[in-house]
């Protein structure tokens, strides 16, 4: 039996993840083999019970063309093992709140970032919120310069005669 070990718990890597789970989907998820169709176990009411596991999932990702159906599997698929992470990310939160408290840090967030070039937090915001200004300024000068190549290109499409303009111009508007 192999196992990982996170401070004091263990995970085992030979067992699944997560148990199997079920998803019953209307008697007739359309788009799907027939071979596929043989497969599937039926639930008492006539629908078809679909497990989570790949090879079930996928095709009928893939291959269903009813939405209901298709949202069903993905909302269940997303959700998987939803409450063992749950309590495993709650305590690694708290864990990451202590390490950075014993360490001299204010938050997780600031004890990450002292390893990387922005230092803390306040550095983030800061440069965040000199981002939003520039991409303004940006977004207000390809305005103007929107107009003024519209303008040009009227003109000259007038005359039959079509300027180049470089896409770097274009890739500008896209900011």
């Amino acid at each position: 039996m192999t196992s990982k070990k996170r401070g004091r718990e263990t995970v085992n890597v030979n067992e699944p993840p997560h148990p199997v789970h079920n998803v019953c989907v209307r008697p007739l998820p359309g788009g799907l083999a027939e071979s596929y169709m043989r497969g599937l176990e039926k639930a008492d009411d006539g629908r078809y019970k679909v497990s989570l596991e790949y090879p079930q999932y996928y095709p009928l990702m893939k291959r269903c063309f009813i939405p209901e159906t298709r949202r069903k599997m993905e909302a269940a698929f997303q959700s998987r093992c939803k409450e063992e992470n749950t309590s495993i990310l709650e305590r690694l939160i708290s864990l990451r709140a202590k390490m950075a408290e014993l360490l001299g840090f204010r938050t997780h967030a600031d004890y990450v970032l002292e390893m990387n070039m922005a230092r803390n937090t306040r550095n983030v915001s800061r440069f965040l919120g000199t981002l939003l200004l520039f991409h303004a300024e940006v977004k207000l000068y390809t305005k103007t310069e929107e107009q003024v190549l519209k303008m040009y290109s009227s003109y000259f499409n007038k005359s039959r005669w079509v300027p180049f303009f470089p896409p770097v111009i274009s890739l500008i508007g896209c900011i």
